[in-house]
């Protein structure tokens, strides 16, 4: 598996880049919508100072090849608008877990289906991933037909630490990939 940093990629409308220092306002409104949170379990009351920490982590992760974590913007604005990532490596099989997030202003235009595109081809392409994981909480539709819409299919699922949620564990091989995107 090849982890070498983070790339920026781009799609027809969107660009992805690395987190900056400059992203806190625009991670502190997303990390704190209601919105967004409703399917995470985090609170939605942070400050910028812990949105700028939380920059900084992720600085951290990417800087020692533990995960790649990708600001989404517009083409033609370098506001955060979403973010997608690779976390929970597995180095000897080959193996993360994908994640996302989007403004709710910004759902239902197909950008992260654009996004998810561009960092799944990354992800088996360049990083050498032998398969990817997504684990959204069973009631979050919208993320369930994402996933199902690009091959992901559903391996089981599991209850949250508290009991309160149900998670699945959605998985895509390389091979399946493969085979989508060559159709």
């Amino acid at each position: 598996m090849n982890v070498p940093g983070m790339p920026l990629l781009s799609t027809e409308r969107l660009r992805l880049r690395g987190l900056l220092d400059s992203d806190a306002p625009q991670l502190l409104a997303i990390r704190s919508n209601p919105e967004v949170n409703k399917y995470l379990g985090r609170s939605n009351d942070i400050t910028i100072d812990e949105a700028r920490s939380f920059i900084k982590k992720i600085e951290g992760i990417v800087s020692r090849g533990e995960g790649f974590y990708w600001a989404v913007t517009l083409k033609d604005d370098n506001d955060l608008i979403g973010t997608i990532c690779y976390w929970n490596l597995e180095p000897i099989d080959k193996k993360a877990e994908i994640g996302y997030e989007l403004y709710p202003d910004q759902q239902g235009k197909g950008l992260m289906q654009e996004a998810l595109s561009a960092v799944l081809k990354y992800g088996f392409e360049t990083a050498g991933f032998e398969a990817i994981t997504a684990c959204p909480v069973g009631r979050n539709e919208n993320s369930v037909k994402l996933l199902v819409k690009n091959d992901f299919y559903l391996a089981g699922q599991f209850p949250s630490d508290n009991g309160e949620h149900i998670f699945l564990d959605y998985q895509l091989t390389k091979d399946s990939w493969l085979v989508r995107s060559h159709k």
